[in-house]
């Protein structure tokens, strides 16, 4: 393994995104060739499928052309796209409810399945 190919990587690597590690590892697996894909996989520890998906970006012209790290629609949805009635249950809820009352309807609303991971706070704030 050549050790200064391995120290420009191990460099670059953590000042680069998503996107721009793979194209830069892409590029350093070009510039070596034959066997290249698998050589900067074993100096980097990135996966040799990243490396190559890196490679059909430039080839296909993808590297320059959109500047988004991800596709669109990635990461978690929200809350009233998952659950549609969610805004409904929570109004049931709350509508009976006093600040007296909010310790009691905590546990209420943490029964409920798809509140379970919500940030609910003893005194009925939703979401802070």
């Amino acid at each position: 393994m050549d050790s200064g190919l391995a120290a420009k990587i191990n460099t670059m690597l953590p000042l680069l995104d998503e996107k721009q590690k793979r194209i830069f590892l892409a590029l350093e697996a070009n510039a070596i060739g034959r066997g290249g894909v698998k050589l900067v996989h074993e100096m980097s520890g990135v996966s040799q499928t990243t490396i190559i998906r890196g490679k059909k970006e430039i080839e296909d012209g993808e590297a320059l052309g959109n500047l988004r790290v991800r596709k669109p629609g990635g990461g978690r949805k929200r809350l009233t796209e998952k659950y549609a009635d969610i805004k409904e249950e929570i109004e049931k809820v709350v509508a009976d409810t006093t600040c007296k009352r909010s310790k009691k309807t905590r546990p209420f609303l943490i029964g409920k399945s798809h509140l379970k991971r919500s940030k609910i706070r003893p005194h009925g704030r939703i979401g802070e």
